[in-house]
């Protein structure tokens, strides 16, 4: 095969392990995206040796190593993207192959190093380049530290069988449990502890037994949004409103891609590293499937962008977003949503996605700064 061939079959992979993944055959895409990453590593190898033959060469090992490093193939991603660099590539893919080398490092950071843990802590490491070693923008550090409370807390409430709460504060044994402390940053990186549950309380075993077990959960569900597995995330969650919330939250503590390029959670479980990142950003991935209450008969999506406005007292399922042209669409929220992802962007310029219920009606899908 030439190497049109093999790049045209990895690209066709590609495509299939996308479409697959919306269709929430998590297994038939991680098939094709290694197949992809295999056919595209074959035709970058197959121009090795041709350091002139420019941008084909540079382009073909840049696809290779990120694939290869969406494929979890880290080691082979770095020498992929090395091997690119050792050409001539054009500024702009020279560019693109530095900065997987920083995403690969970034991973590297989520290793503990010595670092020990308790049962209910989890290692928080976030980079980009609004992140530095030594300061990084408040917002992006605050935020996800709040996102990431708001999402244990969450899950603490559903393993308990608590009802799902639109208002008020979590019953005092999960506000117990769920209470955040914060180490200080590790030096040379912004990573941190985050410790779940007061600490005079974790020696009384009977009362802190659960902690870990809500760690496990928030991390293997994250891992589950991190790759749109929506379907495998809504068969684990069950409750409709705990799995909008889950998902909104996951996508807002997700990269920008810029000031924010990888999030990450390490954990110690049976003497062993455990750790999740997100490197995707949420334009990368496609969006979450609509239940079955939520699609309307004729099944049209549409997006608009605005101002967010809260709707009166006694429309508390319902926000409006006024756009430029001054029109105005009412926005009905499912449960789930209004609390933790819809209430922070009141007065902020959103980008809404939902089912057409009306000339000027929609249901909430997802809901994104703009």
């Amino acid at each position: 095969m030439t190497v049109l061939d093999k790049h045209n079959q990895a690209m066709a992979a590609a495509e299939g392990a996308f479409v697959a993944r919306m269709r929430g055959d998590t297994e038939q895409a991680d098939y094709l995206l290694r197949s992809a990453y295999e056919a595209e590593r074959s035709a970058a190898e197959m121009l090795a040796d041709q350091l002139a033959n420019e941008p084909s060469r540079s382009v073909l090992y840049r696809s290779a190593a990120t694939l290869a490093y969406d494929c979890g193939e880290h080691r082979a991603a770095e020498r992929l993207a090395a091997a690119g660099l050792a050409g001539e590539p054009p500024d702009e893919i020279a560019q693109e192959l530095r900065d997987l080398f920083e995403q690969i490092n970034a991973r590297r950071h989520l290793s503990l190093r010595g670092i020990v843990l308790l049962p209910q802590e989890i290692q928080l490491e976030i980079s980009g380049n609004g992140i530095g070693s030594d300061f990084g923008l408040g917002d992006e550090l605050t935020g996800r530290i709040d996102i990431t409370k708001k999402m244990v807390a969450r899950c603490a409430e559903r393993r308990r069988g608590h009802p799902y709460r639109e208002s008020g504060r979590p019953v005092s044994s999960v506000a117990r449990d769920t209470e955040l402390y914060i180490s200080s940053p590790r030096p040379g990186c912004m990573a941190m502890t985050l410790r779940f549950g007061v600490p005079e309380d974790q020696l009384r075993l009977e009362e802190t037994e659960d902690r870990p077990g809500i760690i496990d959960e928030f991390l293997a569900y994250i891992e589950l949004a991190g790759r749109a597995a929506y379907r495998e995330l809504r068969d684990g969650i069950a409750n409709e409103a705990y799995y909008r919330n889950f998902v909104g939250l996951a996508r807002l503590l997700m990269p920008d891609g810029d000031r924010v390029k990888m999030v990450g959670f390490t954990a110690i479980r049976d003497g062993r590293e455990r750790y999740v990142a997100l490197d995707k950003t949420r334009r990368e991935l496609p969006p979450p499937e609509p239940l079955e209450t939520e699609i309307s008969e004729d099944g049209e999506v549409v997006r608009v962008t605005g101002v967010l406005k809260e709707a009166n007292a006694n429309k508390k399922h319902q926000i409006s977003i006024v756009g430029d042209d001054s029109r105005t669409f009412t926005v009905d929220v499912p449960m789930g949503m209004m609390r933790d992802i819809v209430r922070p962007h009141f007065d902020d310029v959103v980008r809404v996605t939902g089912h057409r219920l009306g000339p000027k009606k929609i249901r909430l899908l997802d809901i994104e700064p703009a």
